[in-house]
């Protein structure tokens, strides 16, 4: 709430018509007041950043709704690296995924054995073979 009356207060508009979300492709995360982060319950031990977030937040915040209010534009800062190459896994691919019992044109999870065309009833029960 403390966010969104940052804003509300700077845009001239009431906090209840004030969404804060996080943006695509990022994890916006808790935030917890000072308060509720000293108190290290789920809220203030799941906040990422420490005890100072929120401030910080709501310091930045004021940039953005000031140029919303006054209808002008941000610069857009510099973009951060592009490391989609420089990712290191040190889980293998998946080369095969098809369990050795599997016939070809099989999959994991098929049915091996069907019902043989018989008629299964609620209530009732038919065995079968899973494969994998």
């Amino acid at each position: 709430m403390r966010l969104r009356r940052t804003v509300a207060a700077v845009t001239g508009s009431e906090p209840d018509d004030v969404l804060v979300a996080g943006h695509a492709d990022a994890c916006f995360h808790h935030v917890a007041t000072p308060e509720e982060y000293d108190a290290q319950h789920y809220e203030g031990g799941s906040t990422l950043f420490g005890r100072r977030r929120l401030p910080a937040l709501r310091q930045t915040a004021d940039r953005p709704a000031r140029a919303l209010r006054d209808g002008t534009e941000l610069p857009a800062g510099t973009p951060p690296p592009d490391l989609s190459g420089a990712a290191l896994s040190p889980q293998p691919p998946v080369v095969l995924d098809v369990p050795a019992a599997a016939a070809p044109g099989r999959y994991h999870g098929d049915a091996r054995i069907l019902l043989g065309g018989v008629r299964a009833f609620s209530g009732t029960t038919r065995p079968f073979t899973v494969v994998g």
